[in-house]
């Protein structure tokens, strides 16, 4: 989805660094757009889980098609604005009357079938669960247990990934390409083959300390 919205002139970024915007509530920041007419510009929290990042991504692209910038969830926004985009990324997602189809074969109330609706869909099952609210297919008594389920699920998992032993050993290339995006990537390495910066400058603006994942990371693009 990212390269896509790239091929078209959309710079897309991702970060997790957001600590310290004042306007920004920790744990609400999902992603904001930066609407120019010429290169607009998506930012999306990369401590999401990658289905929830694809939903945010398209919620956005839905702020620089109304010409708008946007921050997510910021206290001040514009709501129908944000229940707009909301409704475009559902509706790309999960068109209405495939997912109706899908989730007829499953129990609406069950929290395993919508972990496999929403599987089917490759969205989050939380993006799943507000879908079957928005078309009626659940009440809000059920959508209120079911999101409180979902909370506690996501707080024990959280807890697990916390208590696990540490990951294997990091990609960097691979992180910083998902970081900066292949426009800003291919951008710097142009401006390193041409001579107007050199590998150190290269390295330190991509955060990496080692020349050797550099050329790693040209391979990726």
């Amino acid at each position: 989805m990212e390269k896509k919205l790239e091929e078209k002139s959309i710079f897309i970024f991702t970060t997790s660094k957001y600590k310290g915007w004042s306007h920004v509530d920790e744990g609400q920041f999902r992603g904001l757009a930066i609407y120019h007419s010429t290169l607009p510009i998506i930012i999306i929290n990369n401590s999401d889980a990658k289905k929830a990042r694809t939903f945010s991504l398209i919620h956005e692209l839905g702020h620089l098609l109304r010409k708008k910038s946007e921050i997510a969830h910021w206290r001040d926004s514009d709501q129908d604005a944000e229940i707009w985009c909301d409704e475009l990324a559902a509706n790309v997602l999960m068109p209405s009357e495939e997912f109706r189809a899908v989730a007829r074969k499953l129990r609406a109330d069950d929290l395993n079938d919508i972990r496999k609706i929403a599987e089917s869909f490759k969205v989050s099952s939380y993006a799943c669960l507000v879908r079957m609210k928005q078309l009626g297919i659940i009440g809000s008594d059920i959508y209120q247990n079911l999101e409180s389920e979902l909370q506690e699920l996501y707080e024990q998992q959280k807890k697990q990934l916390k208590e696990s032993s540490p990951p294997l050993g990091r990609n960097r290339p691979d992180e910083v390409l998902d970081q900066y995006g292949h426009i800003y990537t291919r951008a710097l390495f142009q401006a390193y083959h041409s001579n107007e910066i050199g590998l150190h400058k290269l390295c330190r603006l991509f955060g990496l300390k080692k020349a050797s994942d550099a050329l790693r990371l040209e391979k990726e693009l």
